[in-house]
């Protein structure tokens, strides 16, 4: 058994910004009532020892009691969510992810000229919820796949396009290449964040040199999931585990053997600790090697 490991999985910059923020609270604040609104980032570990530590869960801003301490998450709120907090007087500590923030500038900036805002990405998705709360309601909307493009109720003509950060690489390069003979290059913004874009290039260079493929992170991480579908495209055997018993469980049911190659990749929101335990366990099974790709 051969195992290779992604030079670029476990935290990325935003991730590790707003879990180190929030500890950094755990450990010098204790003279008000602490908070996260929405999980912090979708990784059941990470948002588990934070409510140990003392942050209470809360999914709107409702909840909050007056003049507490507010986490915001790694996905951004609503405008709606920032304005309820004010009335509050909360204290809120912001821990957005900046390349979100870009987006949602970009998107005010451009709705508050009358343009209606495309957005690539999934539905329901805490970011784009966010996002799109930055436009009238009636002048965004948001597409997951290039055959979706045929359900927009606005004309292109007058739009921009914007993407999730997490979103898939190759199915927003299908959307451009339909829009952009509406929507001039200049309103189409590229706004996958660039750790995504390489997170995703070099996990299917893996797939494609790989019997199998791990993906760690959790069911309920965009970008995970995106990685997965990434790998699955070009490796049959790939498999998302969100922890090193869910990994131990395939080499028991017969699912990866000693005689395979194996790569390893994890999502933006995965702790490093999970990476190294999965690795450490399929060690033991030898060989190990984290020179990841090329």
């Amino acid at each position: 058994m051969i195992v290779k490991v992604a030079k670029l999985s476990g935290f990325c910059f935003g991730v590790k910004n707003a879990v180190s923020t929030a500890n950094e609270i755990l450990n010098t604040r204790s003279d008000k009532k602490l908070y996260m609104l929405g999980a912090l980032t979708h990784n059941e570990q990470v948002v588990g020892d934070l409510l140990s530590g003392g942050f209470n869960l809360i999914n709107t801003p409702e909840e909050a009691e007056e003049g507490s301490l507010v986490l915001l998450r790694a996905h951004g709120v609503t405008a709606e969510d920032r304005n309820v907090l004010s009335s509050k007087n909360c204290e809120v500590v912001d821990c957005t992810c900046p390349f979100v923030n870009k987006i949602h500038k970009i998107v005010s900036e451009y709705a508050s000229q009358g343009k209606n805002i495309l957005v690539a990405g999934t539905k329901g998705h805490p970011e784009v919820i966010g996002i799109c709360s930055e436009a009238p309601k009636d002048k965004v909307f948001v597409v997951s796949n290039a055959s979706e493009l045929d359900q927009v109720p606005f004309e292109l003509s007058n739009s921009i396009l914007v993407s999730q950060t997490t979103f898939s690489v190759r199915i927003f390069s299908e959307i451009c290449a339909i829009v952009e003979k509406n929507i001039d290059k200049s309103c189409i913004f590229d706004t996958i964040c660039s750790t995504t874009e390489s997170r995703q290039q070099e996990a299917l260079k893996m797939s494609e040199i790989s019997d199998v493929m791990l993906v760690i992170g959790s069911v309920n991480s965009s970008n995970t999931c995106k990685l997965f579908d990434v790998c699955r495209s070009r490796c049959a055997r790939t498999y998302l585990v969100s922890d090193v018993e869910e990994a131990k469980k395939l080499i028991l049911d017969g699912l990866v053997t000693s005689d395979d190659r194996i790569g390893i990749t994890a999502g933006a929101s995965t702790p490093e600790c999970i990476i190294l335990e999965v690795v450490h366990e399929y060690e033991r099974e030898r060989c190990y090697d984290k020179s990841g790709t090329d």
